[in-house]
């Protein structure tokens, strides 16, 4: 059976999750089920084209870009809660939990990580998730007096904290559906302070 390129992308996902950085083509062909390594080069010039395309889908923001910047103008908490459950069902995967591990702790290491996170933190939180927040607070839907950068960067971090807990403790102890009512809860305000 002839590897497919996505066959290969999963192999470096779990080699990459193993091993970070140090993971070689040969962790990866065995992981991909592939008997030659240099089927590899096939698809990907090089291992880091091929760890670069793990990087960039495996960050949280490449899990909740679309989301975040749909051009939907329903309401944002409800667009807020699609991208809550989306971030939570992208990690219920231990897989991809330990890969966006490897991936935050090997970023100092590694300049193209670390552009990949830097530009995806701009893009995603402080511009799409901003204005998402600035909308959510001139409908008085989350706490006007809050700097809205800061809550949505607040928001993505609880996000992450709760991914954190569930990796350390291989469970949560709440369902999704009350994390993600909860954390809305958590930006809005009481109706007396608004403004």
């Amino acid at each position: 059976m002839k590897p497919t390129r996505n066959s290969i992308v999963q192999g470096a996902r779990v080699a990459f999750a193993q091993k970070g950085f140090r993971a070689t083509i040969k962790d990866v062909a065995k992981a991909a089920g592939i008997t030659s390594p240099s089927l590899v080069f096939w698809y990907f010039k090089d291992k880091e084209e091929l760890f670069m395309e793990v990087v960039t889908a495996a960050t949280p923001f490449a899990h909740i870009h679309h989301l975040a910047t749909s051009q939907l103008r329903g309401d944002p908490l409800e667009q807020l809660k699609e991208i809550a459950h989306a971030y939570l069902d992208a990690y219920a995967d231990p897989l991809e939990r330990q890969v966006l591990f490897q991936l935050i702790g090997n970023s100092s290491a590694n300049e193209a990580v670390r552009q990949i996170l830097h530009e995806q933190v701009t893009l995603v939180t402080s511009n799409h998730i901003t204005r998402l927040i600035n909308r959510a607070q001139q409908q008085g839907k989350i706490c006007g007096h809050l700097d809205s950068e800061l809550v949505g960067q607040s928001f993505l971090g609880t996000l992450y904290a709760l991914v954190t807990r569930w990796e350390i403790e291989n469970h949560l102890p709440w369902t999704k559906q009350t994390l993600v009512d909860q954390l809305l809860r958590l930006l809005q305000c009481p109706q007396d302070e608004t403004k």
